[in-house]
């Protein structure tokens, strides 16, 4: 059973040592009212995060790095980039797994433990899992998050998981790490950084090879464009073009991911859109940006190439912090 195999690995950080303090049933119930408002407002996610496996028979624990990415209201992408490159999708009831080329696709609905699993997989990255007729739940008050402690009551779903605990950011109500611990007392962490929520994810339209620091001042980012992505049925049939609206868009998200919050694009000046991009004959687009303080915000500029050094778009903009984003309660 492959799909057992993928789940053990998936469900295999040790939590510093902090004052746990139990909340009262007053706080309790605040902290589910933040957590699961948020979660019914999530409609997207993208994040980077670390999963950490503790194995009790290893003395180290084996750490791996990768994006997620979150779609409402089913879909989960994991895709491990360190050390080995793999991807898994939960969408719907079936499971898509790439081991580095080898893909294979797993039904889920035909066995209700597994689907359970992935409702599980979900709920936990949303922190929407205040179900007391699947969990019994404590609540407790660490130094600088909470931290919720769930224990299935079904016998079936204990054979895989003892618990899972999430801490939430006592700040933004996210959910900022997982633990997901076996009956054998095995144990994973996953850690979620520079996540966004409800951004506009392109579907599959494009990967970000990588972000750099160039200097204190400059960033390079390359990101590849999937030829095949349905946007270019339309734009346009048999001479498929990269939608300057789209470029600029990547632009923002490669910034967004690097500062680590929501922009707003306040102003923009001196665009040129200089070069079509046809993904068919070329699809990897490097972009060189300058990033300033000003005011509340950045000024950017931003210069980006073809991988044959094409000048493709050259533009100034303004970026603002979307504070209306940054979900805050």
């Amino acid at each position: 059973m492959k799909i057992k195999y993928f789940l053990f690995l998936f469900f295999t950080g040790i939590y510093s040592i902090n004052a746990q303090v139990t909340l009262s049933t007053k706080e309790e119930k605040i902290l589910r009212a933040k957590v699961i408002t948020l979660a019914d407002n999530t409609q997207s996610m993208l994040s980077d995060f670390i999963q950490e496996k503790n194995f009790s028979f290893m003395d180290n624990k084996l750490e791996s790095k990768g994006k997620l990415v979150f779609k409402a209201p089913n879909l989960v992408k994991w895709e491990y980039t360190t050390p080995y490159h793999n991807i898994a999708i939960f969408k719907d009831d079936k499971l898509y797994v790439n081991n580095d080329g080898d893909k294979e696709v797993f039904n889920l609905k035909s066995n209700k433990l597994f689907k359970n699993l992935n409702s599980l997989i979900i709920n936990s990255i949303k922190g929407s899992m205040f179900d007391d007729r699947q969990f019994s739940i404590t609540y407790f008050k660490l130094d600088d998050c909470f931290l919720v402690k769930f224990i299935p009551n079904e016998k079936k779903t204990k054979r895989f998981i003892a618990r899972f605990e999430l801490k939430f950011s006592d700040i933004s109500a996210q959910v900022e790490e997982i633990k997901l611990v076996e009956p054998n007392g095995d144990f994973t962490t996953i850690i979620f950084n520079n996540k966004l929520l409800n951004r506009m994810l392109l579907d599959d339209f494009y990967e970000i090879l990588y972000i750099k620091t160039i200097d204190d001042k400059n960033i390079k980012a390359s990101v590849k464009i999937n030829e095949t992505h349905k946007i270019f049925k339309g734009h346009f049939p048999d001479n498929p073009i990269t939608p300057g609206v789209v470029l600029l868009q990547i632009l923002k998200n490669c910034l967004e991911i690097k500062l680590g919050k929501p922009l707003l694009m306040h102003k923009l000046s001196n665009t040129k859109f200089l070069a079509l991009v046809n993904p068919i004959f070329e699809n990897i687009i490097d972009f060189n940006i300058t990033i300033s303080t000003f005011g509340n915000g950045y000024k950017i500029k931003n210069t980006s190439y073809s991988k044959d050094g094409t000048s493709i778009l050259k533009c100034f903009a303004i970026f603002e912090e979307h504070s209306s984003l940054t979900n805050r309660i």
